[in-house]
C-alpha cells in the first residue's frame, strides 16, 4: 500500500512492523503472568476496600441521621407567637455553613462548635469520590451513596430557603428603623413584590 503512493521505508522499520505482533502478544503474555503472581494481593486489597466501603457506609448512615437531626430545618427553640425571629437565621446559617464547610457552627451551645460530631458533607463526599475511585479500579461493586447524595440535596435546599428567610428577616428589620415621616410607601410595596417574586 505505501509502495503504491511512492512511499518507502527503511528496512528497521519495516523489521519492526513485522515483529510488532509477536512483541505485542509477549507484552500480554508478560502481563498475565505478572497478575497472575499479584493475584492474591489484589484480593486482599480488594477486602479491604469492601470493608472499607460497609464502614463508610455505616458512617454516611451515621451522618444523615445527625444531619436531620441538627440541620436547621426548623427553627429551634420556637417563641409563643411561633414566629421566625432576626436571631433565628445567623445560628441556621452557622450549622449550614459547618455541615457545607466544616468551619463554624455551634450545635452544643459551648460556642466551641464540639457539639458537631462530623465533617463537612464536601468532606465526606470527597471520601466516597475516593472510595469509589478504588472500587472501579479493583472491579468491585461501586457503591452509590445515596444518602450522601439527599444531604448534599438538602443542604442547598435549606442555604436557598435561608438566604431568603434571611434577606427577608434583615430588609423588613431595616424597615423598621425608618421614621413614619420618612416612609415611602411605593418604594415599600415595590421592595416587598420584588421579596414575593425571588
Amino acid at each position: 500500500l505505501l509502495k503504491k503512493y511512492g512511499i518507502t521505508l527503511e528496512e528497521k522499520t519495516l523489521r519492526h512492523l513485522e515483529e510488532a505482533p509477536m512483541t505485542w502478544s509477549g507484552i500480554k503474555k508478560k502481563m498475565f503472568n505478572v497478575r497472575e503472581k499479584l493475584s492474591n494481593e489484589q484480593q486482599e486489597e480488594a477486602r479491604k476496600i469492601r470493608e472499607n466501603s460497609d464502614a463508610f457506609q455505616g458512617k454516611v448512615f451515621e451522618f444523615r441521621s445527625y444531619f436531620k437531626e441538627t440541620a436547621p430545618f426548623a427553627v429551634a427553640n420556637f417563641t409563643r407567637d411561633k414566629s421566625i425571629k432576626l436571631n433565628h437565621v445567623d445560628p441556621a446559617f452557622d450549622v449550614l455553613d459547618h455541615f457545607h464547610n466544616g468551619t463554624g457552627g455551634d450545635c452544643d451551645g459551648t460556642g466551641t462548635g464540639a457539639g458537631f460530631k462530623f465533617g463537612s458533607v464536601t468532606e465526606i463526599t470527597e471520601e466516597s469520590r475516593r472510595l469509589n475511585e478504588s472500587q472501579e479500579l479493583f472491579e468491585l461493586f461501586v457503591s452509590d451513596y445515596v444518602d450522601l447524595r439527599r444531604c448534599n440535596e438538602e443542604l442547598s435546599y435549606l442555604k436557598g430557603l435561608w438566604d431568603q428567610v434571611g434577606a427577608v428577616m434583615y430588609t423588613f428589620t431595616d424597615w423598621y428603623t425608618t421614621p413614619w415621616d420618612s416612609i415611602d410607601v411605593e418604594f415599600l410595596t415595590d421592595e416587598t413584590k420584588k421579596l414575593a417574586k425571588d
